[in-house]
């Protein structure tokens, strides 16, 4: 008896956003900000930790590919506008707003696909994980601003810089990458799928299916080591996931892949503008167990409840695990500098693990 994995539909539901290059679309009844005067200018001044320091607009493209503006009065959405890169005015809208107080939310993103994250309650951006082909490469670096916007009688000009809003788990594989995977697969028990950006803060749902990201892989990939970077929304009150690691076979005529190695690490953290790298022999330490008797690991996650996933206790020790105790070369916390524990220049702080 093969161990199958098939993509069912809460799994599709959890996929990722993926993008082309088209112009700017603009929701049913709202005005175009190209070719429009508007009495309220709001621009992209540059983003935070960006190696170092925030980057002016000439450079908006390297860091996000898709912009949404979205402007609230009276716990109102009144106006919003979604940018792509090849917009000529990328990172600037002109608006027509009455005299008064308003809110303003902006969304800075990468995301590959159709969908644009739901803007109606800036307290709960909701981030839609459908894709266009059925995988993905996870939610994109994500960048945000919110704040008061007043409108007087003249011209209104206001620039903003974008924080991150995201956290990164970084997987890499020293090992090399065996002909027969074509993806990974990744399930964060404790990631967000939403963003308030009100407070900064992922939205945590336990009653919500976890993330889940996927990475197709070909020919290219064959006989070499891996690094994935996954996004994903953090709440204040996690400052741990357990993660899910699946390397999977080419699908078969009816859509099912063979899960071909699977590991879990457990009590990973992770916190916003962070990246947790996690480092070691994947192929060779984390092979699934083809055993048909085994009521631990069932043949498909289909079910969020499902008894396989990353926090279950009846899922075998993994000695490697970073919380080990027994695992000396694997601290609880990161090293002091010079050990495992490095600043990156691109993001706030890189920790950094074995397994």
């Amino acid at each position: 008896m093969r161990n199958k994995f098939v993509m069912t539909g809460w799994l599709l539901a959890a996929f990722v956003l993926l993008t082309g290059c088209e112009k700017v679309v603009f929701e049913e009844g709202e005005e175009p900000s190209e070719g429009t005067k508007g009495n309220v200018v709001i621009s992209v001044a540059g983003f935070e930790q960006i190696k170092g320091s925030a980057r002016s607009t000439a450079n908006l493209t390297d860091v996000c590919t898709r912009l949404t503006f979205a402007v609230y009065k009276d716990g109102e959405r009144v106006k919003n506008i979604n940018q792509k890169a090849n917009s000529t005015s990328f990172g600037k809208v002109e608006l027509s707003l009455e005299e008064g107080d308003y809110e303003v939310l902006v969304i800075g993103h990468s995301g590959q696909g159709s969908n644009n994250p739901d803007t109606k309650d800036p307290a709960s951006v909701a981030f839609s994980n459908l894709t266009d082909k059925g995988g993905g490469t996870g939610f994109s670096d994500t960048f945000y601003y919110y704040g008061d916007l007043t409108v007087g009688t003249g011209q209104t000009t206001q620039s903003y810089t974008l924080k991150r809003a995201v956290a990164m788990f970084r997987f890499v594989t020293t090992d090399a990458m065996p002909s027969k995977v074509r993806q990974l697969w990744f399930y964060i028990d404790g990631g967000c799928k939403s963003f308030d950006a009100t407070v900064g803060a992922g939205i945590y749902n336990p009653k919500q299916t976890p993330p889940v990201m996927l990475f197709d892989l070909d020919a290219s990939h064959d006989g070499k080591p891996l690094q994935i970077d996954v996004y994903t929304f953090i709440s204040p009150a996690m400052s741990t996931v357990n993660m899910m690691v699946r390397a999977l076979g080419a699908p078969d005529s009816e859509g099912y892949r063979d899960i071909l190695y699977e590991r879990n690490f457990d009590n990973v953290p992770m916190q916003r503008n962070t990246i947790t790298q996690y480092a070691g022999a994947f192929f060779v330490n984390g092979s699934y167990p083809d055993n048909p008797n085994n009521p631990d690991t069932p043949d498909s996650p289909e079910n969020p409840d499902n008894p396989n996933t990353p926090d279950n206790p009846n899922t075998p020790d993994n000695p490697n695990t970073p919380d080990n105790p027994n695992n000396p070369d694997t601290p609880d916390t990161p090293a002091t500098p010079g050990g495992t524990f490095l600043v990156d220049t691109a993001w706030l702080t890189v920790n950094k693990y074995t397994f």
